[in-house]
């Protein structure tokens, strides 16, 4: 059996890449640059990719305002490509959506088939291609906010992680949003045992625990022992905001669980190691 991973040398597609790797299985990292994956292919960009049983598709743009910057012609590729894989032979596709289609409007744990919306260009592309790969009989995986080695340096998690090892006050606009936090080693996990499984549709991933960025930086501030750091909120909300999933599907269908608490998480930041296999 050989996966097919593209978008390999971001965040979420080395961990999955390694995890697959570690599993024995055959691999192709696809990716835009080189990596250091054994098997790997640089293509300059993703309409044509080598041939496999299964296909981990990763290589959509993650950043929201980007996306929303590129207007529908975003969307309009994004479909077309999820036309062509669909088209290629293989025997299953699991396609990397988001949990914000599913919107923050409600202070309950989304589950699969809860309503969603497209709000913004990101969510209109990420919904689209669902379409597509569901109607194929293919599978999608709705990621919650992951974080670990290598996360981007440009959202709330990291802004509190610098700050704390500044040791100096974490200035953010709002710390009432509630959302929950996966550990990315823990997502690719779960890509492994969707694309390895005998079952296929969607699939929320997450940790299903709700937490307020203000408890995010009290865990983080208490972690790093940063006694003196403080969170300077500039325009606080008065408008609730909650995004938490709700996993008992994937529970029940692959009898998958998080493996690493954000406790261990943050933990495991700070003294730069990796969770024990």
């Amino acid at each position: 059996m050989k996966v097919v991973v593209t978008g390999a040398s971001g965040f979420v597609g080395q961990s999955v890449v390694k995890e697959l790797l570690r599993q024995k299985i055959d691999v192709c990292a696809v990716a835009r640059r080189p990596i250091d994956f054994q098997n790997s292919v640089v293509v300059k960009n993703y309409d044509e990719i080598p041939v496999g049983d299964i296909l981990i598709h990763l290589a959509d743009n993650p950043v929201r305002a980007e996306v929303n910057k590129c207007k529908d012609v975003y969307t309009a590729e994004a479909m077309n490509l999820a036309k062509k894989y669909t088209s290629f032979g293989f025997e299953k596709i699991i396609f990397a959506s988001s949990a914000s289609v599913y919107g923050d409007k409600t202070m309950l744990p989304r589950k699969e088939t809860d309503p969603v919306f497209a709000v913004d260009e990101y969510t209109k592309a990420k919904l689209a291609c669902e379409s597509v790969y569901l109607d194929a009989g293919h599978s999608v995986v709705r990621l919650t906010n992951l974080y670990g080695h290598g996360m981007s340096k440009y959202n709330v998690f990291s802004a509190i992680l610098k700050n704390s090892t500044l040791k100096g006050n974490v200035k953010l606009k709002d710390d009432t949003a509630i959302r929950d936090f996966l550990w990315v080693d823990d997502a690719a996990n779960s890509f492994s045992v969707i694309a390895l499984g005998d079952r296929t549709g969607v699939y929320n991933i997450g940790s299903s625990i709700p937490v307020s960025i203000a408890d995010l930086a009290e865990k983080i501030f208490e972690i790093s022992r940063c006694i003196d750091c403080e969170l300077e909120v500039t325009n606080r909300s008065l408008k609730p905001s909650s995004l938490v999933l709700d996993i008992s599907k994937i529970k029940k269908d692959f009898n998958w669980v998080p493996r690493i608490t954000l406790d261990e998480g943050i933990s495991l930041l700070f003294n730069d190691k990796k969770p024990v296999e």
